[in-house]
């Protein structure tokens, strides 16, 4: 639906991108990103409704990154992007651009509700002997960490 990988070839791809920042010596970011409210948009407002809101979003995500950077669809509301040769800083500043995207989409009042993604980045350094799943397990502790934060302040439509 999206265009993106799928889980299956994005951990793939993690995996490749281990070697390679261990062989170069380059750090990465991965980022773990969460579409908000996908449930309740579905129901309150259909499925397709739901479509256009991943769709959107995976717009969004694919229009802010680097052609060199790699996003798969982790699950039905979640994306893992693999940002190359990236620190944490630069990294939010990558995500910063998305956010500025998405607020200006939101600020037309095209939909009756807000479109909103929170995100988790973990630096991976060379040599360090992290796994993928340790790397996914840390980037999605700090996605948790940010989506609570959205819950409490805001306004769900």
């Amino acid at each position: 639906m999206t265009g993106l990988l799928n889980r299956r070839v994005g951990l793939l791809f993690l995996e490749k991108e281990l070697k390679i920042a261990d062989r170069t010596n380059s750090p990465f970011t991965l980022g773990y990103i969460d579409l908000n409210n996908l449930k309740i948009v579905n129901d309150t407002y259909g499925h397709e409704e739901g479509d256009y809101l991943i769709l959107t979003s995976t717009r969004f995500l694919k229009d802010s990154i680097r052609e060199t950077d790699i996003l798969c669809r982790f699950g039905g509301d979640e994306f893992l992007a693999i940002l190359r040769e990236c620190t944490i800083e630069q990294a939010e500043k990558i995500w910063q651009k998305l956010v500025e995207k998405i607020e200006n989409f939101n600020s037309k009042k095209l939909k009756p509700y807000q479109i909103s993604l929170s995100h988790g980045f973990i630096q991976y350094s060379p040599r360090e002997g992290k796994t993928a799943d340790q790397l996914i397990t840390e980037a999605d502790a700090k996605m948790y960490v940010e989506k609570e934060k959205y819950k409490k302040s805001s306004t769900i439509l």
